[in-house]
């Protein structure tokens, strides 16, 4: 993952040369009336930030050694990118698990997702993995779904609180207590309560299903905690199973939650089960490796623009660089000079 994401930051800015192998500027002259004031040179406070920064780095290496081979530097700029953008690196799991994400659209770009227009796009509460804001961790499939032209944007999110399919990551002793406590809340397609217990790596799932053509059946199921895409899979066969298509509220009219292939109640038990979203996961409605949703996506960092309407390549090594370099100083002038 933090190549992945390292490898996008460097293909926006192209590949610039790190602050700490860039010269220090020269010291300005300080004039002292008060020999007893002291100001510390440029390259002085320089060195101090670096020292600063490099223990900050040891410290998050120190705090969890399961981060892959990574090196010092590598997690630094990872800290700098995920600062920039407000996401918490006090965590190791966070550096861990910071990807950049990549979505598209036919039209302008957007830095900011308007929860009221995408609840009213077409086909919004049939997604995969459910309602929210599917991106992928390369461009291809944004390229693909908008014909190859249209604007591209990217983000970086933590998929450390992630039902994360993409690196097969088995769910945490809360994550899995999360998943017995949201299916228990649950009623069955025959309003009864659902049976559900954890043993170990095992969740073992007992409901009635609802009514078909031949009758309701009881289904019972043994779910394996460390597969990630079992644990959807067996939710959303759940989420289907326990629909009402028959039911009418008082006004006569049916729940969209109730319709087939609608996905909302798969996202609402995913939400109460503590999962922010889904990574890797492969479905017939959709996803696949690269797709990553964000299920709220009031919480995503801010969408920076890679293209502006124009042709959107497929691979993230294709994309153009974005950095803008300031071009060099005339002497004796606050302006820049035209290059």
């Amino acid at each position: 993952n933090i190549e992945s994401s390292l490898a996008a930051i460097r293909a926006r800015r192209g590949d610039p040369v790190p602050n700490s192998v860039q010269p220090a500027a020269p010291a300005a002259p300080v004039i002292e009336e008060d020999p007893s004031i002291k100001t510390k040179p440029a390259a002085t406070v320089e060195v101090e930030e670096n020292v600063a920064a490099t223990v900050e780095v040891e410290g998050i290496l120190e705090e969890d050694s399961t981060l892959p081979e990574t090196t010092p530097e590598q997690i630094a700029e990872i800290v700098e990118i995920a600062e920039e953008q407000g996401i918490d690196t006090n965590d190791a799991a966070v550096i861990k698990n910071l990807i950049t994400v990549y979505h598209a659209t036919r039209g302008a770009p957007f830095s900011a997702v308007d929860q009221s227009i995408a609840e009213k796009a077409t086909g919004y509460n049939y997604g995969a993995s459910g309602p929210g804001f599917y991106s992928s961790t390369t461009p291809r499939y944004p390229s693909e779904f908008v014909g190859g032209q249209g604007s591209l944007m990217s983000t970086q999110v933590d998929t450390s609180t992630m039902l994360d399919a993409a690196n097969r990551t088995p769910l945490t002793a809360d994550q899995a207590d999360g998943v017995v406590k949201a299916l228990s809340k649950r009623k069955d397609g025959q309003g009864n309560d659902v049976q559900v217990t954890r043993e170990g790596d095992t969740l073992n799932l007992t409901y009635e299903t609802r009514n078909y053509a031949d009758g309701s059946k009881t289904e019972t199921v043994a779910v394996n905690l460390n597969d990630p895409q079992a644990v959807f899979d067996a939710l959303k066969v759940f989420s289907e199973q326990t629909k009402n298509p028959l039911f009418k509220d008082e006004k006569g009219l049916s729940r969209e939650s109730d319709q087939p292939s609608n996905t909302q109640n798969l996202r609402d038990i995913l939400v109460d089960s503590g999962f922010t979203g889904t990574t890797g996961i492969s479905d017939s409605g959709g996803g696949g490796p690269q797709n990553v949703v964000v299920f709220d996506s009031s919480t995503l960092s801010e969408l920076k623009t890679v293209i502006d309407q124009g042709a959107i390549p497929t691979t993230v090594e294709e994309l153009p660089v974005t950095v803008e370099v300031d071009a060099p100083i005339a002497e004796n002038s606050g302006d820049k000079v035209d290059t």
